[in-house]
């Protein structure tokens, strides 16, 4: 995926769960990153069904920087299906 018609040179992959009391540091901690890296670079916040705040936190945070996106799974809830 390209950044502002520029393509990505860094691709950081980042799992979350139940973070929210942990997200300024780590969202600080990369913006820092991010400067430094010579190049275009994303960051993919993966989710994995986080019951905290979490979540909205980093969907604030990816529609005001288009470096950052995140995709919410939730591999860890159970499925009627599985169950039987």
């Amino acid at each position: 995926m390209a950044i502002d018609s520029r393509p990505v040179s860094y691709s950081i992959i980042v799992p979350v769960f139940n973070e929210e009391a942990v997200l300024p540091v780590l969202l600080r901690r990369l913006d820092q990153l991010l400067t430094r890296l010579r190049g275009t670079a994303e960051v993919i916040i993966v989710d994995d069904g986080s019951s905290d705040s979490g979540p909205i936190v980093l969907e604030a945070l990816v529609k005001r920087d288009p470096r950052y996106r995140l995709i919410v799974s939730d591999v860890l809830r159970p499925r009627a299906s599985v169950l039987g």
